[in-house]
């Protein structure tokens, strides 16, 4: 099956990285076959809607949404046809299954799109909103019902790489999860400590492995990395280390704060024996 992951824009190298840590360390069989414009496509022997997956995305923290792809066309310059060519040939009835309603989005990602024409008079495509509305009229008129607030299934036409991907939304993520869990808002804060969303990033590129395991930080701080690694809720042993007794004491409060327990250590960790 192939699958797009919308990854966040706030790193180069990061998103696209955790997402291939984490598809390891569960030992998904994977094989990549495009990255541009924020958007890694995998063939992958993953279900959405399985454990699996749903393990996979609750553990990523740099990718926005997942995508099942269905379909996919190099659109001609000025002609919508070709994207709509796409719903009218999906399996719409197979997709939908005893679902009744359903949406669509354009996202387009990549940079100069150009302006989409309907063959049928040039009739012009002014905005994303219009090819949504040709898109939707299609499914509609195959007996499905249009809702944009609460959709049982969402169409979106991917615009990545000069090439439009006919997908399914299959996790969008919480941002909320990340905001709630600023470094401020805990007990114990020093500016200048690394976001959740990137300690979360940096616990996957570990690799640690559901079931079990230890994840060590030599220099735990305020225990932002030990947090990340505790909600991911894979049996991990959590281990910090930190020079400054004030640190390893407010990390815990924090891990407390979170109902999460680790093993603290006062000590200077270029001194520790740690085999």
């Amino acid at each position: 099956m192939q699958l797009a992951f919308e990854l966040s824009r706030e790193h180069e190298t990061l998103p696209k990285s955790e997402v291939l840590a984490c598809l390891r360390a569960l030992n998904i069989p994977y094989a990549e076959k495009t990255f541009s414009d924020g958007i890694l496509v995998i063939d992958a022997q993953l279900s959405p809607g399985g454990k699996t997956f749903n393990i996979l995305s609750k553990r990523l923290g740099m990718t926005h949404c997942i995508y099942e792809i269905r379909g996919e066309s190099k659109p001609k310059p000025e002609k919508a046809e070709d994207i709509l060519a796409l719903i009218k040939n999906a399996d719409i009835h197979g997709i939908m299954k005893q679902e009744r309603t359903f949406a669509v989005r354009v996202r387009v990602k990549q940079k100069g799109t150009p302006s989409l024409f309907l063959s049928e008079g040039k009739r012009p495509l002014s905005s994303k909103r219009d090819l949504e509305r040709k898109a939707g009229e299609i499914i509609k008129r195959k007996g499905y019902e249009v809702d944009l607030t609460n959709p049982a299934k969402t169409f979106v036409l991917l615009f990545a790489k000069n090439t439009c991907l006919l997908c399914l939304l299959v996790h969008s993520t919480d941002k909320k999860q990340f905001e709630v869990r600023r470094p401020h808002l805990r007990p114990f804060f020093l500016p200048g400590v690394i976001t959740p969303k990137i300690a979360r990033a940096l616990v996957n590129l570990s690799e640690i492995k559901e079931g079990g395991g230890v994840l060590l930080d030599p220099f735990c701080g305020t225990g932002g990395i030990l947090i990340e690694a505790g909600l991911i809720g894979s049996a991990t042993t959590l281990v910090g280390i930190d020079i400054q007794e004030k640190m390893a004491r407010g990390a815990e409060a924090n891990l407390r704060f979170y109902g999460l327990d680790a093993n603290l250590v006062v000590g200077d960790v270029s001194k520790m024996a740690l085999c």
